[in-house]
């Protein structure tokens, strides 16, 4: 069936996930960097007329190629992401702060002023938690990591509900990080669990264990267990091509276990569910992503659907 809109996630943030020889705890310096990545979005659902016996079209959800973010780098530090809206206005900014290359601090500010942050701590070349705030200084999330032969392989994450208006706050981070994360799919899975557990009623703490599985340098398996009882595993391929993001996590809150595999892996996913279509890419000549489609099609004897996700990213010369 259609895929469902899942879960719920944050801030857009700056960190690596890996301790491998390639990369270091909190510190990000690609070969190739992003100087900005174009969006596109194209939907078109029919449904079946049983009086005429023939399909009708709904007009098309169409969201049009525009420039979506805008990466600053200050020589090999990224400094800024700048996220437009389709009529080329900010509509939002991530800012990184660092101690010396580790990352300490990265910051999503809306342009109304409304935003979040996340602070990261360190116990000497390993990242030991990393704390997530409202600007208001109210904590959302915690996370606390564990590390096996220098790769992160098991996460506590601990969850603070408090009120109607946090939630809603919460809520409105998700459709926020929807347009924002490079590959869409499993954005958009990323969203929902979280939008659903949100629904829990206030001041209560949720506490979600997750486990790394690693061949090589990517993610492969993630499987994770929610205090309400609820478990759940992922499992991911991947091309034999480069990863821009490869020490970079663009979401770091809720249900990050989602979407590690894109920023903490060496190469690029392919496929997050072996019953669904892959991401298809294109390449430079040095082997990074030069666009990323994510098409996918929904029938039944009533209702058709399909959409099609497009990233195209651009990289400083």
């Amino acid at each position: 069936m259609k895929k469902v809109l899942l879960i719920a996630a944050a801030a857009m943030l700056l960190l690596s996930m890996t301790s491998c020889n390639k990369h270091k705890d909190g510190v990000f310096n690609p070969k190739q960097k992003i100087s900005a990545i174009y969006y596109s979005y194209r939907s078109q659902s029919s449904w079946y007329n049983s009086d005429t016996y023939t399909w009708e079209d709904y007009d098309p959800d169409i969201t049009p190629r525009h420039k979506s973010e805008e990466w600053i780098w200050d020589g090999k530090q990224l400094q800024q992401i700048r996220h437009y809206d389709t009529d080329g206005t900010i509509d939002a900014t991530e800012t990184f702060t660092y101690d010396g290359k580790k990352l300490i601090r990265a910051e999503y500010k809306e342009t109304d002023g409304w935003g979040y942050y996340t602070n990261y701590e360190y116990d000497g070349k390993e990242l030991a938690s990393a704390k997530f705030y409202f600007n208001d200084g109210l904590i959302r999330c915690n996370y606390e990591f564990t590390h096996t032969d220098k790769k992160i392989t098991d996460i506590t994450l601990t969850e603070y509900d408090y009120d109607k208006n946090v939630k809603d706050r919460a809520k409105h981070q998700i459709s926020s990080l929807r347009s924002i994360l490079p590959m869409g799919q499993i954005g958009e899975k990323v969203m929902a669990n979280c939008g659903a557990r949100l629904k829990t009623k206030a001041a209560s703490t949720h506490i979600t264990r997750i486990s790394l599985t690693w061949t090589e340098n990517n993610i492969t398996r993630i499987t994770y267990k929610w205090s309400d009882g609820y478990t759940g595993t992922e499992e991911f391929t991947y091309d034999n091509k480069k990863n821009p993001y490869y020490g970079f996590l663009a979401s770091f809150t809720d249900e990050m276990q989602m979407v590690a595999p894109l920023y903490s892996s060496e190469n690029n996913v392919l496929t997050d569910d072996p019953s669904d279509p892959p991401y298809v890419y294109e390449y430079d000549k040095n082997d990074y992503p030069t666009s990323c489609v994510y098409t996918y099609s929904y029938s039944s004897d009533t209702y058709r659907d399909k959409w099609t996700s497009t990233y195209e990213y651009e990289y400083l010369k």
